[in-house]
């Protein structure tokens, strides 16, 4: 028997209060407080709520009975259609549940694979194409990658130096657009009364490194004669690899080294070739 106030009851095996009791109807249980009553009822009373709160956001993500019989209908780009319960929209991926099992797992999809959401509502988002505009970043970013691997777009290069590209001891003037560069030197020789000169052309294969192909005069031939001895320039090819560095702006300072070999066209000789220099340059990056 239990007592509130001024009110006697009993209760029965399933915990109800009843009123009034017959003795067969009674579970011995022993007396409870009135304030563990009102403490029993409160906590029932948060219990419920919490449960209708969870069960509210669990029909929001799941499919509520007003939208039992309809989907959101996420169109692919490549023509296919998936019925689901769209949960989020982030950035560059969208989160869904198959509308076949509301219940069960969620699943992630590129935003980029997206052509068109319609939702239950009525409601569309509409999703660009990414892919284009990915493919666009791409190009610009290799072309600014070939463009700090090649900064040359268009050079003037003035130098002096020794070698067969100054014509022996002299001057060089290049041309260079990217990757191939004309040049012509001149220049003169120990010997030889006239000026020595040379004509070439450069591919730059990689960087500030280049092959090198010339013709002009590659040294000086020697012959005696009834009174002294006299030369005469030697005019020939010459194959080179090298490298032409320099530092700066639109105007730049740098060095130039070569070494390959020559031959000449007048006389069967061979040798080694070279070419060291220092320049100024002027032009676009």
């Amino acid at each position: 028997m239990v007592r509130d106030g001024n009110f006697w009851g009993a209760i029965d095996k399933k915990g109800t209060v009843i009123v009034p009791c017959r003795y067969n109807d009674i579970y011995p249980v022993k007396a409870v407080a009135p304030r563990e009553i009102a403490e029993k009822a409160e906590k029932e009373r948060i219990d419920s709520i919490r449960e209708a709160a969870a069960r509210e956001r669990v029909e929001k993500v799941t499919v509520s009975p007003a939208t039992a019989n309809t989907s959101d209908i996420i169109i692919l780009r490549n023509g296919d259609d998936i019925k689901a319960l769209v949960q989020e929209i982030g950035d560059n991926e969208i989160k869904y549940k198959k509308f076949s099992n509301p219940t069960g797992p969620s699943y992630t999809m590129k935003k980029s694979e997206i052509f068109q959401i319609r939702y239950s509502n009525g409601d569309a988002d509409t999703f660009a194409d990414l892919s284009n505009s990915m493919s666009v970043s791409n190009q610009q970013t290799s072309w600014e990658t070939q463009r700090q691997d090649n900064p040359y777009r268009f050079r003037i290069y003035v130098g002096l130096g020794s070698g067969h590209s100054y014509g022996v001891f002299g001057g060089s003037v290049e041309a260079r657009f990217n990757k191939v560069g004309v040049h012509t030197g001149i220049g003169s020789q120990p010997d030889i009364k006239s000026a020595t000169w040379s004509v070439g052309a450069k591919w730059y294969f990689w960087k500030n490194l280049y092959f090198d192909q010339i013709v002009g005069v590659i040294g000086k031939h020697s012959e005696y004669t009834e009174y002294n001895l006299e030369y005469s320039p030697i005019v020939g090819g010459t194959e080179m690899v090298g490298v032409n560095w320099s530092w700066g702006g639109k105007v730049r300072f740098g060095v130039n080294a070569g070494l390959g070999f020559c031959y000449g066209f007048d006389y069967n000789v061979y040798s080694w070739a070279y070419d060291v220099g220092i320049s100024i340059s002027f032009g676009t990056k």
